[in-house]
């Protein structure tokens, strides 16, 4: 959810959640959302990923780690074997 550039739903930053706590209840419930029930973090991850436009609306350090993992998992790590 973090990927999301906080401003896109309104926010300053998104809220902190301690370690100890589910991190998506965590946040609906520091939201102000319904955040009771898996259903309700259904609705609020649609809700969030409908006000994204485009990349530019994800935090860039997130398109980068995921370039990083794009690029790890379509290398070939079999190495060769001589035959």
């Amino acid at each position: 959810w973090q990927a999301i550039k906080p401003e896109r739903i309104g926010r300053k930053a998104w809220p902190e959640v301690p370690m100890d706590e589910d991190f998506k209840l965590g946040t609906l419930k520091r939201l102000g959302l319904p955040h009771e029930s898996q259903s309700d973090v259904g609705k609020a991850w649609q809700a969030m990923l409908a006000q994204v436009r485009d990349w530019h609306d994800l935090d860039p350090r997130f398109n980068t780690e995921m370039e990083k993992l794009i690029d790890f998992v379509t290398a070939d790590h079999m190495e060769q074997v001589d035959e």
